[in-house]
């Protein structure tokens, strides 16, 4: 860069850390502000009045079976900042990964068709998830435990769990769903203990961080937990509720959730109903996208809103409009939409009808925005691997 120069690692108030660098082109007054996000799950940017395509595309063509362009029985997928999208394909005990842009994808994690308590191995893989340092952890529903895969290993370490089945903190009761915070804290759904879990970094025990007073649908209770995410922007953890019908909001520190979207005990195709929730994910208005399993659709919830809007449903089936008792879903850096569409052996990618680019206050990769009050005028927005850079025409 010419002109001035400066950086500065920021962190916010939730611990996101952000590198900023600013430089200052004195004659054309022209700022230009680069930001590396030090976050891993993407929370995109949508337009206010965004939709997606209500005919997607799938992701790995050849249905099911073993090969490289097959799945069985997906449970889970995810996409990193470089466009990479990894599956947790549970029937063939292994964790696939697509390339941005390849058709073939390849196995980073297990062994195709065998199931084990190795190191190498899974036992009915569920959920997967990828640091910023390439990490892949991967909940291993049938061994009780979560494992953390580093980049190019060929075994995995365990990071949670990993004692048998039970209800005692150094064991998982049935292990769903997983997210990972930037202190690489593992937040586990346990669908047999009816609680969520959460792992500090090289801890041997977790703490229960919601639910864990048996099954139930009372504000203190869970029943068979399956999705959960933190909202880095605010710090709470939202679980899909999925046999009470509900998401549940649960503060930092407090065991009483509160029910943000369904009706507690009621399934349902009304607009304020939800019918066995698997996935809750966020852009960064504030929307819930909760993939709604029995009702085959995708629903979208405002902050604050008693009814959610369908941003995907054209009745159960196998077209390309279709879905049949989706698990879990996410987004990419462009605002794309990705269902794992279990029953039918496929993922799903819904394209964005807008991305924007004007509003630098909705920039993230998990929730926290640009750390600069003076974007308010930033004319673009590039994005290129996992780094957000923007011309900002203010002097």
């Amino acid at each position: 860069f010419d002109g001035l120069f400066e950086h500065v690692l920021r962190t916010d108030n939730k611990g996101n850390r952000n590198l900023c660098i600013r430089t200052y082109r004195r004659v054309k007054q022209i700022r230009l502000l680069i930001y590396v996000p030090f976050v891993a799950q993407i929370v995109p940017l949508i337009c206010t009045n965004g939709s997606w395509a209500t005919s997607g595309s799938v992701i790995n063509t050849g249905g099911s079976g073993t090969g490289s362009t097959q799945l069985s029985g997906p449970f889970d997928v995810f996409i990193d900042s470089n466009q990479n999208i990894y599956v947790a394909d549970s029937n063939n005990q292994r964790v696939q990964q697509w390339q941005s842009g390849q058709t073939n994808g390849s196995t980073i994690a297990g062994v195709t068709s065998q199931s084990g308590n190795g190191f190498n191995q899974f036992n009915s893989p569920t959920s997967v998830f990828v640091d910023i340092n390439d990490n892949l952890y991967v909940a291993d529903l049938n061994n009780y435990r979560v494992q953390r895969w580093a980049s190019n290993s060929v075994v995995g370490t365990t990071v949670a769990g990993g004692n048998g089945q039970g209800p005692a903190l150094t064991q998982l009761g049935t292990t769903y769903s997983i997210y990972v915070d930037t202190n690489d804290s593992v937040y586990v759904s346990e669908l047999g203990n009816h609680r969520v879990t959460k792992w500090a970094s090289g801890a041997s025990s977790g703490v229960v961080v919601a639910g864990g007073a048996g099954a139930g649908s009372s504000a203190t209770q869970l029943q068979y937990p399956v999705g959960v995410t933190i909202q880095t922007s605010t710090g709470n953890i939202y679980i899909a509720d999925q046999s009470n019908h509900r998401v549940q909001r649960v503060s930092p520190g407090s065991l009483t959730g509160t029910t943000v979207a369904g009706q507690t005990g009621t399934c349902g195709i009304g607009s304020s109903q939800l019918c066995f929730p698997k996935s809750v994910q966020f852009d960064t208005l504030g929307n819930m996208y909760i993939v709604d399993s029995s009702n085959n659709r995708i629903q979208r919830w405002a902050p604050n809103a008693v009814s959610g809007t369908t941003i995907l449903q054209q009745g159960s089936g196998s077209g390309l409009s279709q879905l049949n008792a989706p698990n879990g879903g996410k987004f990419d850096l462009l605002g794309n939409y990705y269902v794992v569409d279990t029953t039918n052996n496929r993922i799903m990618k819904y394209a964005s009808s807008c991305v924007p680019t004007t509003t630098a206050s909705t920039i993230a990769t998990s929730g926290s925005s640009l750390m600069s009050s003076s974007t308010s005028a930033m004319q673009y927005l590039y994005i290129s691997s996992n780094i957000f850079w923007s011309i900002d025409a203010t002097p």
